[in-house]
Protein backbone atom coordinates (compact mmCIF):
# COMPACT_ATOMS: atom_id res chain seq x y z
CA UNK A 1 0.00 0.00 0.00
CA UNK A 2 1.41 3.39 -0.96
CA UNK A 3 1.92 5.97 1.72
CA UNK A 4 -0.12 9.16 1.65
CA UNK A 5 1.38 12.25 0.12
CA UNK A 6 1.62 15.38 2.18
CA UNK A 7 1.65 18.85 0.70
CA UNK A 8 2.82 22.11 2.16
CA UNK A 9 0.31 24.86 2.76
CA UNK A 10 2.01 27.04 0.12
CA UNK A 11 1.74 24.35 -2.53
CA UNK A 12 -1.92 23.66 -1.74
CA UNK A 13 -2.71 27.38 -1.67
CA UNK A 14 -1.08 27.88 -5.08
CA UNK A 15 -3.06 25.01 -6.59
CA UNK A 16 -6.35 26.20 -5.09
CA UNK A 17 -5.69 29.78 -6.24
CA UNK A 18 -5.14 28.56 -9.80
CA UNK A 19 -8.59 26.99 -9.79
CA UNK A 20 -10.55 29.56 -7.77
CA UNK A 21 -8.96 32.92 -8.66
CA UNK A 22 -7.52 32.27 -12.11
CA UNK A 23 -10.35 29.98 -13.29
CA UNK A 24 -7.92 27.34 -14.49
CA UNK A 25 -9.16 23.81 -15.12
CA UNK A 26 -8.71 21.74 -11.93
CA UNK A 27 -7.09 18.88 -13.83
CA UNK A 28 -4.54 21.20 -15.42
CA UNK A 29 -3.82 22.88 -12.07
CA UNK A 30 -3.38 19.44 -10.54
CA UNK A 31 -0.83 18.45 -13.18
CA UNK A 32 0.97 21.80 -12.98
CA UNK A 33 1.35 21.82 -9.17
CA UNK A 34 1.71 18.03 -8.67
CA UNK A 35 -1.18 18.00 -6.18
CA UNK A 36 -3.55 15.09 -6.71
CA UNK A 37 -6.87 15.97 -8.30
CA UNK A 38 -8.97 14.64 -5.42
CA UNK A 39 -6.97 16.59 -2.85
CA UNK A 40 -7.20 19.74 -4.92
CA UNK A 41 -10.96 19.40 -5.32
CA UNK A 42 -11.37 18.76 -1.59
CA UNK A 43 -9.61 22.02 -0.74
CA UNK A 44 -11.47 23.96 -3.47
CA UNK A 45 -14.74 22.79 -1.93
CA UNK A 46 -13.54 23.76 1.56
CA UNK A 47 -12.53 27.20 0.29
CA UNK A 48 -15.86 27.69 -1.52
CA UNK A 49 -17.68 26.81 1.72
CA UNK A 50 -15.86 29.61 3.53
CA UNK A 51 -12.98 27.60 4.97
CA UNK A 52 -9.23 28.05 4.57
CA UNK A 53 -6.40 25.93 3.29
CA UNK A 54 -4.99 24.71 6.58
CA UNK A 55 -3.32 21.40 7.21
CA UNK A 56 -4.70 19.44 10.10
CA UNK A 57 -2.85 17.02 12.29
CA UNK A 58 -3.68 13.43 11.41
CA UNK A 59 -4.84 10.98 14.01
CA UNK A 60 -6.78 11.39 17.20
CA UNK A 61 -7.45 14.76 18.75
CA UNK A 62 -5.08 15.77 21.51
CA UNK A 63 -6.43 15.18 24.99
CA UNK A 64 -3.84 17.34 26.66
CA UNK A 65 -2.76 20.89 25.90
CA UNK A 66 0.52 21.13 23.98
CA UNK A 67 2.46 22.57 26.93
CA UNK A 68 1.39 19.68 29.18
CA UNK A 69 2.34 17.17 26.50
CA UNK A 70 5.75 18.85 26.17
CA UNK A 71 6.18 18.70 29.96
CA UNK A 72 5.44 14.97 29.95
CA UNK A 73 7.95 14.40 27.13
CA UNK A 74 10.62 16.34 29.04
CA UNK A 75 9.84 14.39 32.21
CA UNK A 76 10.13 11.06 30.38
CA UNK A 77 13.43 12.14 28.82
CA UNK A 78 14.73 13.20 32.22
CA UNK A 79 13.72 9.91 33.83
CA UNK A 80 15.29 7.91 31.01
CA UNK A 81 18.57 9.81 31.36
CA UNK A 82 19.00 8.74 34.99
CA UNK A 83 21.93 6.51 35.82
CA UNK A 84 19.70 3.80 37.20
CA UNK A 85 17.38 2.42 34.56
CA UNK A 86 13.66 2.55 35.26
CA UNK A 87 11.37 -0.36 34.53
CA UNK A 88 9.32 0.72 31.46
CA UNK A 89 6.13 -0.86 32.82
CA UNK A 90 6.36 1.19 36.02
CA UNK A 91 7.14 4.33 34.04
CA UNK A 92 4.17 3.77 31.73
CA UNK A 93 1.77 3.15 34.61
CA UNK A 94 2.90 6.39 36.32
CA UNK A 95 2.48 8.34 33.09
CA UNK A 96 -0.98 6.89 32.54
CA UNK A 97 -2.09 7.72 36.08
CA UNK A 98 -0.72 11.26 35.73
CA UNK A 99 -2.58 11.76 32.43
CA UNK A 100 -5.86 10.43 33.81
CA UNK A 101 -5.65 12.71 36.84
CA UNK A 102 -4.88 15.68 34.62
CA UNK A 103 -7.72 14.96 32.19
CA UNK A 104 -10.19 14.39 35.01
CA UNK A 105 -9.14 17.64 36.68
CA UNK A 106 -9.61 19.46 33.36
CA UNK A 107 -13.18 18.20 32.92
CA UNK A 108 -14.38 18.56 36.52
CA UNK A 109 -13.96 21.95 38.11
CA UNK A 110 -15.98 23.04 41.14
CA UNK A 111 -18.14 19.93 40.90
CA UNK A 112 -19.46 20.80 37.45
CA UNK A 113 -18.53 19.49 34.03
CA UNK A 114 -16.78 22.16 32.01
Amino acid sequence: MASRKTYGVDKLQKAVDLVVKENQNALMASIETCVTYSTLMKYVKILNDGGTVVQHRRGLRLLLPCDVEQFIVEWITGVQSLVCRVNPKILLSKQTRFCYKLVISMFFMDGTIV
